[in-house]
């Protein structure tokens, strides 16, 4: 890639706005190292990094053509990827607090009833079938993700699924907002908390 004055880096928010394919690759490779530098300030493991840095780029594609001064680019991707590794950072925080906090109050559950292994069994076949609904690689995502007991990095789930690992975060999010929609299609009730 070729270092862009300001002139140019003009010229090429202007192509990414006429969605330019090369501009776009550009303008990321411009704006990878800050994003990820930003995230290692705040100290973000690897996969938290990747998956911020896939949350600021969808966010720069949103909002682009509203930058008012490409000049500012490089302060925009920065107070971007601050706020959303905050939010990142945030969100995980109230997940382990939350899974603490049940750890603490709930006692060792008693043995299954019939009942429930029958209910079990059914919340499973519902999203057996959600996960037939969705195209093929997506579901094979939700099942490296959560239903692998190896647990895949994101870097092995890139390979055997030809996808950046910056968009393993978001594509996870959008599939799992279709996955609730089939599911609530198929009469699967969620509980609220």
């Amino acid at each position: 890639m070729t270092k862009r004055g300001e002139d140019s880096l003009r010229e090429l928010i202007e192509l990414c706005n006429q969605r330019n394919e090369e501009a776009w690759q550009e303008l990321i490779a411009l704006v990878q190292p800050k994003i990820l530098s930003t995230c290692r300030r705040m100290r973000l493991s690897r996969e938290e990094s990747l998956d911020v840095f896939g949350q600021v780029c969808y966010i720069l594609l949103e909002h682009l053509s509203d930058l008012k001064d490409p000049d500012k680019l490089i302060s925009y991707i920065i107070t971007t990827t601050r706020r959303q590794a905050l939010s990142h950072d945030r969100k995980a925080r109230l997940v382990e607090r939350v899974e603490q906090e049940a750890s603490e109050k709930e006692p060792p559950s008693p043995p299954s009833t019939p009942y429930e292994d029958f209910q079990e069994q059914e919340h499973s076949e519902v999203l057996v079938r959600a996960l037939a609904k969705l195209p093929r690689k997506e579901a094979r995502l939700v099942q490296m993700l959560f239903l692998d007991p190896e647990e895949p990095t994101y870097e092995q789930i890139s390979a055997q699924l030809k996808m950046p690992v910056s968009s393993i975060g978001p594509t996870r999010s959008r599939i799992l907002i279709k996955l609730y929609r089939i599911m609530k299609q198929f009469g699967y009730k969620f509980l609220v908390f």
